[in-house]
Order: structure tokens, then C-alpha cells, then sequence
């Protein structure tokens, strides 16, 4: 008889003789190109917490995790608890299983978050990809021409040269922040890219045979995009950042896909329809107030309503805040009292957990503004003055998509604007150097944000070598 386990629960999973708490998935929000990889009927979607991938596993062989159980209770603990360069795959694997125990178990988040956070981490790399792409063209010609020169700013409509500061340094090519290589590759290689812990291969696993498991590099951003157009990056208000739609794998898009008990199935002007629960529309006061009288209905057709289609609403938009609307927290959790500073906690507060919060926060800040939900966006400019600062290329991630926002309508969407404005300012040097065009690109096309770091280049030029170091 096979076990029933809960979907978006939290579960012990014994993967070569040592435990590791995993996350039942639902098949709808796995990359299809993970799913073809079924072997047995059996087998059930689930993410590996501390690797943060997909993996298959046998319900039956999983056991219920205790909440109040400390699982690593006992164990020398190492020398170094972050990941080391030099660390063997044996130490790494228990750094990351330690790891899943001692956060991100302790985190209780449900499918849909993990699967939205590697798809998030997934994006990035793509971002990444392309910066870096840009970065080597551009050194390429910097190097031919023997020029400083890394970008034009327009002063009155003049072009002025601004050149680096005396205190030049090589490109940092042994640490990418967000990377694209895969574990076989990686150990090859030096650096703390080496161990980047959002790389999200395949893997199978029956919780007792160690000859079914395998490793595959599934990068489920290398097939989803084929036949789109590039993104793109505007100003126009009525052409609201299309640059930040993406063809979504993760969430339930089917249009036969039938919900079930306590589900709705929302329907988008242009984008798949997502099945979310009823709680969701509960707590989303624009979805809530758009429901219909009915509270049988399993629909909510947004199809024809204005503001969704002004604003190109989407299930990937919905998808970003779920966490918020059933869980009440996005991001990382503050830890300040009413009356301070927004402050995370240190482990928030680590490079690599910083670029994933600020690509979840940013694109969940897109959806607030979408649904025009201010609260939300109260809180997402709160996490991100927590999360301050940022790498820049994280810094410039951010700056792109606010930049491609409409003019701001309410106190929060200014305030995100001038945070990152001002983040896009300070790291200007290091941006410069290695996201060159990327950087110039962004500062062409929105001339508020070219003006604003204009000024504070004109005022202290020196100050803004944030992240320039290398």
C-alpha cells in the first residue's frame, strides 16, 4: 500500500545512510524537463533542503520529522561552518546536509517556495550570464584600444569620459556571483563558486540504495525561453516591464489542470492560468475583492480585468507573493524591535543568501505594485534597507527592474526608487569596471536614475567604490 505524504510538507529522507530533511513537491510545480525523468510510478517530487534541487524519492521509505529535534546533535562540528575551498565532497555534502537542518528546515517553507527560489536563482544565472557576456566583450575592446574609458554619462546633452579611479586591479574572474557551472565542472575550477549551493541538478533517490542515485545538471533556464524575444527594459508607462515575464515551470499553468478542494484556478489576461488555495485570495485584497459571490466557484477569470491587463498580470507575478498571502513573511525575517532599524540576522545577512533575497524581494515588489498592495511594499523596502548592502551586481539586478517600472504612485515605490538609485550610485566604480555596458544601457534609457548618479558622482566621486576591491 503506498504512503500518502502531504504535499509542501517537510519530511526525513535517509539518502546514503545519513538523514536529510526534504520537502514533498507537487508535479505541477517541477520543471517538466525534471518530471520526464520518472522512473517509477512510485516516486514522488521533492526538494533536497541544504542542496536545494529536485530530487525523487519513495514516500514509503520517508519519515516524519520532528520538530523539536536537534539532528545534528552530537557532531563535531567543523573547524569552519561556511563551505571552503579546499573542503572534500564528503565535507561539503555535510555542510550542506548540516545546513539544511540547522536553516532552511527551519524555515517551513512549503513547495511553492522552494520551487520558486531555484527558479528565481535559475533567472539570475541567466542575468549573470548575459553581464557577463557584455564584461568580456567590452574588456575585449578596452584592451584593444588601450582606452580607461568605461562609460558616458550625458550632462545637458554632452558625452564626458569618466575613468576609473588611480586604484585599478585585475577582473575578479574567480568568483562569480551567481554561477553557471555545474558541480563537475565547479570542483575543477577555484573560488567559492565552486560550492554555490542554487545550482539545482537532478537527482533520484529511494532512501536506501545508493545505486539509484545519480547527478544530472538540469539548468531549467536553458529550454524555457527558446522562441522568446529578449528582454527588454522601458520607461514607457503603458508598456509596464515586460522585461520581467518569464515562462514559469514551476507553478500549476495548465488550462486543464482541475483545482482541487479549497483551490481556484486564476485565469490571466495573457499568461497560463495558476491554481492557487482559497486562502491565497483570502488574504490578497486585490484578488478578494475581484472573487465571485460564489463559494463554490473554482475560477477567478481576470482575463478582462483593467488593471490586470494595464499591468500584464501573470501567474509568475502571483507566484512571487504567494509566500507572503499564505505565510504572512517574504524574504528573510526581520529580527528588529517596532522602534529600530530593519535588521535581519547574520545568516540573512551572508553574500549568498543576500542575492536571493533581493531577487525574490524585487520580483514580489513588481507584483505589489501590479496589485496595489502599498503594505507589501512597506515591507519589501524595509528588507531590503535590512539587506544593505548589496553586491553590486545584485545592486544593478535590482536598479534594472525598478527602472522599469512606471513613475511611482505611491511613498513605498519612491522609496524603493531613490534606495536604489542610491545603491546603483555607491557601487558605480565597481559596475563600471565589470558591468560596463549593462550599466551604461540602464543609465541611457531612464534619465531620472542617470541624473541621480550623475549628481553624486559630480559630488564625490571617490565615494562610490562600493564592491570595489578586487
Amino acid at each position: 500500500m503506498e504512503m500518502q505524504r502531504s504535499a509542501g510538507s517537510t519530511y526525513i529522507l535517509t539518502l546514503n545512510k545519513k538523514k536529510w530533511p526534504i520537502v514533498i513537491c507537487r508535479d505541477e510545480l517541477a520543471p517538466e524537463e525534471f518530471i520526464r525523468l520518472r522512473h517509477r510510478q512510485s516516486h514522488t517530487a521533492a526538494v533536497l533542503l541544504g542542496k536545494r534541487k529536485f530530487i525523487w524519492v519513495n514516500p514509503e521509505t520517508l519519515e516524519d520529522i520532528e520538530p523539536h529535534k536537534d539532528y545534528t546533535a552530537g557532531l563535531t562540528p567543523f573547524a569552519q561552518q561556511d563551505i571552503q575551498d579546499n573542503d572534500s565532497d564528503e565535507v561539503i555534502d555535510e555542510k550542506r546536509r548540516r545546513l539544511a537542518f540547522r536553516d532552511d528546515a527551519q524555515q517551513w517553507k512549503d513547495d511553492a517556495f522552494w520551487a520558486n527560489y531555484i527558479f528565481n536563482q535559475s533567472e539570475a544565472r541567466k542575468f549573470e550570464w548575459a553581464g557577463k557576456k557584455h564584461q568580456s566583450s567590452s574588456h575585449k575592446r578596452r584592451r584593444n584600444t588601450k582606452s580607461d574609458s568605461v562609460i558616458a554619462l550625458e550632462d545637458n546633452g554632452a558625452r564626458s569620459d569618466w575613468s576609473t579611479p588611480a586604484k585599478r586591479s585585475k577582473r575578479n574572474d574567480s568568483r562569480s556571483l551567481l554561477s553557471l557551472r555545474t558541480p563537475r565542472t565547479l570542483s575543477k575550477s577555484h573560488g567559492q563558486c565552486r560550492h554555490d549551493s542554487a545550482i539545482d541538478p537532478i537527482e533520484i533517490s529511494d532512501g536506501n540504495s545508493d545505486d539509484d542515485d545519480f547527478d544530472g545538471e538540469l539548468f531549467v533556464s536553458s529550454s524555457r525561453n527558446k522562441g522568446k524575444k529578449p528582454a527588454r527594459f522601458t520607461n514607457n508607462a503603458n508598456d509596464i516591464h515586460d522585461s520581467i515575464e518569464f515562462d514559469d515551470p514551476f507553478v500549476s499553468k495548465s488550462k486543464a489542470a482541475t483545482p482541487g478542494p479549497n483551490q481556484c484556478k486564476l485565469l490571466f489576461p495573457k499568461s497560463p492560468a495558476l491554481i492557487v488555495d482559497k486562502a491565497t485570495i483570502a488574504n490578497c485584497q486585490f484578488l478578494f475583492s475581484r472573487r465571485c459571490d460564489d463559494e463554490h466557484a473554482t475560477e477567478l477569470d481576470l482575463t478582462n480585468d483593467q488593471r490586470a491587463k494595464a499591468t500584464n498580470l501573470s501567474a509568475d507575478d502571483i507566484n512571487a507573493v504567494i509566500s507572503y498571502f499564505r505565510h504572512h513573511e517574504l524574504g528573510p525575517r526581520l529580527i528588529n524591535k517596532p522602534d529600530e532599524p530593519p535588521t535581519v540576522s547574520q545568516i540573512d545577512h551572508t553574500t549568498r543568501k543576500k542575492e536571493a533575497h533581493a531577487e525574490a524581494l524585487i520580483k514580489a515588489f513588481v507584483t505589489a505594485m501590479k496589485i496595489e498592495d502599498e503594505t507589501l511594499q512597506e515591507l519589501i523596502h524595509s528588507k531590503f534597507i535590512a539587506l544593505h548592502p548589496l553586491a553590486p551586481i545584485s545592486a544593478l539586478i535590482v536598479a534594472r527592474s525598478v527602472a522599469s517600472l512606471p513613475e511611482p504612485t505611491t511613498e513605498a515605490h519612491k522609496n524603493i526608487m531613490t534606495w536604489a538609485t542610491d545603491h546603483l550610485a555607491q557601487c558605480f566604480w565597481a559596475l563600471a569596471r565589470d558591468c560596463g555596458e549593462l550599466l551604461q544601457g540602464l543609465l541611457q534609457e531612464n534619465e531620472a536614475m542617470r541624473t541621480a548618479v550623475y549628481d553624486a558622482l559630480k559630488a564625490d566621486p571617490q565615494a562610490r567604490k562600493l564592491g570595489f576591491d578586487g
